[in-house]
């Protein structure tokens, strides 16, 4: 990270829950953005692909989902009480703790944009905006993910199955990327990337510590989810983004997301699949800008594509600060 970001590490309680999170530029004035992750990944998924602008001068933070590493889940914890509606409670009260009753420009990837839509729809009032990359509001994935998913709701031997295949990914890092890779849908963009490479070993290190058994569960859980009948409550500005060759959430639910939020805007990466931050980095990069400059209050200038990813300081090194916020209960 640059000197001048200035970046806390920590674990915030929320509902019994031990969630990671990443504070920058906390003296920085404007709206909070705050990034939230997909399935599997961790806070550290967001740093290789964060624009300079946005990471070096905006308030961010960056919120652990519920169960993945370094967070921890409650003491036997009954996943069979996890529902939308408690997982948004979950992140509403890490927010609330960190912001308390500040509004926030919610940013989030695949499971990390149904937590989006599920706060904003369920708790407007703490929601400045909310852009959705690749998000969905019922949890049946395709592809290989729902591959996934079927074992985790197939008993004892399907969960036996997942758990075979996730340890096997995690003792391998370069057949993860290439199962990664399948879900790009420019697996060339994919590979040629500058940040492909960080974003991926980040990812890879959360699944190495990752619990599976909490994983499957969450797989299976997720299964149920439905917040369709929801999205007709967010009233923030909302913008919805989807590849045009996602293989895990498909472009019609994608565009029916869009049409059911009141004045929502929906933008369709073309040639681009799940993996936004490495098949089309510099137009996530405008992307974001653009609508935190609209809808946040901001006025970020547009990077040069030269600027945004040449010879950057991707940020993977774990940047830890000296001195944690009072609601961060420890540092890592």
């Amino acid at each position: 990270m640059p000197e001048g970001t200035r970046v806390r590490r920590g674990f915030i309680e929320a509902e019994g829950h031990k969630l990671a999170v990443i504070s920058a530029n906390e003296d920085r004035p404007g709206t909070p953005v705050v990034f939230l992750h997909g399935i599997t990944a961790s806070v550290d998924f967001w740093l290789p692909s964060l624009p300079n602008g946005v990471r070096d001068t905006v308030r961010w933070i960056s919120l652990s989902l519920p169960g993945h590493p370094p967070s921890d889940l409650p003491a036997n914890y009954p996943f069979r009480d996890l529902t939308a509606g408690t997982f948004a409670d979950v992140e509403v009260a890490a927010l609330s703790r960190m912001l308390g009753g500040q509004p926030a420009a919610l940013v989030g990837w695949s499971t990390g944009g149904f937590t989006a839509l599920n706060i904003a729809a369920r708790f407007p009032e703490r929601v400045r905006s909310v852009l959705s990359l690749s998000g969905f509001t019922k949890g049946r994935w395709h592809g290989l993910a729902g591959l996934m998913q079927g074992l985790a709701r197939g008993g004892r031997l399907g969960r036996r199955s997942f758990r075979t295949a996730y340890a096997f990914l995690a003792r391998r890092p370069e057949l993860f990327r290439l199962v990664m890779g399948q879900a790009s849908g420019n697996r060339r963009a994919f590979h040629e990337s500058p940040v492909s490479c960080a974003t991926l070993d980040a990812w890879h290190e959360t699944l190495r510590h990752q619990d599976l058994e909490a994983l499957a569960n969450l797989f299976e859980r997720f299964s149920r989810f439905d917040i369709g009948d929801l999205l007709c409550r967010i009233t923030a500005p909302a913008l919805i983004v989807g590849g045009e060759r996602d293989p895990y959430i498909p472009l019609a639910h994608t565009q029916v997301i869009a049409e059911c939020i009141p004045g929502a805007e929906l933008v369709v990466l073309e040639h681009a699949g799940h993996m936004f931050f490495a098949d089309c980095t510099e137009r996530y990069h405008r992307l974001l800008i653009d609508w935190l400059n609209r809808t946040a209050g901001y006025s970020l200038p547009l990077e040069p594509a030269d600027a945004v990813l040449d010879g950057r300081d991707t940020g993977y090194e774990k940047t830890r600060a000296k001195v944690v916020s009072s609601y961060i209960s420890h540092e890592v």
